[in-house]
């Protein structure tokens, strides 16, 4: 019996004009956002070949020392693969960094020049199954109960003794298989394309990400499902289904991810932008005008070698005393980022955003490991001028003349000496450790509305 009602509502809605137009939205969506993301993604990947070139060039012609302190070095993170598919916070993590000794990272531009994202939201595939096929699949199923009992035909299949729970696990079943069938053709069809006509060669880990985004996703996809079953048995006509329906997508999709940030921010302020900037500028010109008074009452202003140790002493009193406001400052605005991550999970919309993006390495922890990392490699690059400046020191310890000392002292560097940037890439197991709240929070919606649905359904009134 269960069998011949998921066919009958695959066939039903196979013949039906909204699974020709669900197919066809499925097919130009999907596909025309897997291959124009990975356009970009090879144009993303000329860009940082040709910056790591030109940094490489620009460090091979500088002059000295000096030079070298002065243009820094440059942390940028390789695009990622899977961003083709969820994009998450990739803009600002493949944003390049310049890590010198007198100032916090900067960061450069983004290397997504199409406008288009900077105007639009991100057409990427996680955008597409969040907000596009989560309403899709709501009004896939709205009028399942409701609608057939408005037609009578839920009374004549009741009054042939079918079970109600085979009737509901029916419609489910068959309903969920009409809607992932096209999906499931449109994403590996994108796929297909992209891997042949774009340079996406995905390998080990990342393929064990991919079925992760895709399980995901369609968990995300068949809780909408499932509330829509479920508005369906709380109300006896269809079109107050639809009303209720809308309602319900647009709060959770719409209002609850957007609205938590801001109440976040009210409950747990976080020092503003233009703060923080000028608690660095009253460091750092408290420090340096420390400097100068020591060096002016001192008559330093000769001795060039005890000019810079004044200074180097400065930077490092800057440098440390920056570094407490920047802890402070990060646990704040981490602190109002996790709040509003605990809230906004309240909603299926939210919870798949934070699992697909944490899955395919452009969610919130890959952006706090890259901080992590450029932080690490401002370290390491301020540990190997200190170096150098130590051997070179070392080696004019016994020269008199000044000008031979400082000739010494500023020679070129020779650019196999200085860090490379390095970014950990999270694996397979690391990625789903990091979304597993989410993954569950998933599994709970799909059983909560599900079960919802079967509770008010056992109790239907189909007269």
């Amino acid at each position: 019996m269960l069998t011949l009602i998921v066919r009958k509502e695959v066939l039903n809605n196979i013949l039906s004009l909204r699974f020709i137009v669900t197919l066809l939205l499925f097919f130009i969506l999907i596909m025309g956002s897997i291959s124009m993301m990975a356009a970009n993604y090879q144009k993303q990947l000329t860009d940082y070949s040709e910056g790591q070139i030109g940094t490489e060039q620009r460090l091979k012609q500088a002059k000295d020392l000096t030079e070298v302190q002065m243009m820094g070095l440059s942390a940028e993170k390789r695009p990622t693969e899977l961003s083709v598919f969820s994009i998450g916070l990739e803009k600002q993590m493949t944003r390049s960094a310049t890590v010198n000794l007198w100032q916090e990272a900067q960061a450069g531009g983004s290397k997504y020049a199409n406008p288009l994202f900077l105007l639009y939201q991100t057409p990427d595939v996680t955008y597409i199954v969040n907000i596009v096929i989560s309403i899709l699949a709501i009004l896939f199923v709205f009028d399942t109960i409701s609608g057939e009992k408005e037609e009578g035909t839920l009374k004549l299949m009741l009054s042939n003794a079918i079970p109600r729970d085979s009737i509901l696990l029916g419609k489910w079943i068959g309903g969920f298989v009409s809607l992932i069938v096209p999906f499931l053709l449109a994403f590996f069809g994108g796929l297909a394309i992209t891997t042949l006509f774009a340079p996406l060669a995905l390998e080990g880990d990342q393929w064990l990400k991919l079925l992760g985004f895709l399980i995901t996703s369609l968990l995300h996809i068949s809780a909408f499902f499932g509330l829509g079953m479920f508005i369906s048995t709380l109300t006896r006509r269809s079109g107050t289904s639809l009303m209720v329906a809308l309602f319900a997508w647009v709060i959770l999709v719409l209002t609850i991810p957007n609205v938590t940030p801001i109440i976040a921010r009210q409950i747990q302020p976080a020092p503003s932008t233009g703060k923080m900037v000028g608690e660095r500028q009253a460091i750092t010109r408290e420090e340096i005008q420390a400097a100068q008074e020591e060096i002016r009452e001192k008559q330093l202003w000769g001795d060039q070698d005890k000019v810079q140790e004044r200074y180097e002493e400065a930077r490092k009193r800057i440098q440390k005393r920056w570094e407490r406001v920047l802890d402070f400052n990060r646990k704040k605005i981490n602190g109002q980022a996790d709040l509003a991550v605990i809230l906004s999970r309240i909603s299926p919309s939210a919870a798949y955003v934070y699992a697909a993006t944490q899955i395919t390495g452009t969610g919130i922890a890959d952006f706090r490991a890259l901080r992590q990392d450029i932080k690490r490699f401002g370290g390491e690059y301020e540990d190997t001028m200190r170096r150098i400046r130590e051997e070179r020191r070392k080696q004019t310890k016994d020269i008199e003349d000044q000008a031979q000392r400082q000739q010494i002292m500023n020679a070129k560097v020779d650019i196999e000496q200085l860090p490379k940037f390095r970014f950990h890439e999270r694996s397979f197991s690391e990625c789903i450790n990091s979304s597993l709240i989410d993954l569950v929070l998933l599994v709970i919606f799909n059983v909560l509305f599900f079960l919802g649905a079967f509770l008010k359904f056992m109790r239907y009134d189909v007269t």
